[in-house]
């Protein structure tokens, strides 16, 4: 099934995402990233369609820290831990 892969959990500057089993029925799906502090604010919220295996999110403008990433798209959703250096 569809599933996003967040690639390093401890990122600089950038999220570096793969996206495995890719199709016809979620190619160019607008999927949501949505990224949070640990006092539950939303610091990003970004729509992107998936049009390849492979994307990035830049996050450079956030303080380093932990945050919460919430990845949805119309059947999938996802939540990680990663560390901004």
């Amino acid at each position: 099934s569809f599933k996003i892969n967040l690639i390093n959990k401890r990122v600089d500057n950038n999220l570096n995402f793969t996206v495995e089993n890719i199709n016809n029925n979620n190619l160019n799906s607008s999927t949501s990233f949505k990224v949070f502090n640990l006092n539950g604010q939303e610091v990003v919220n970004r729509k992107l369609k998936i049009t390849k295996s492979n994307f990035s999110v830049n996050i450079n403008h956030l303080a380093s820290g932990m945050y919460i990433l919430k990845i949805k798209n119309n059947k999938y959703l996802d939540n990680y831990k990663l560390l901004k250096q």
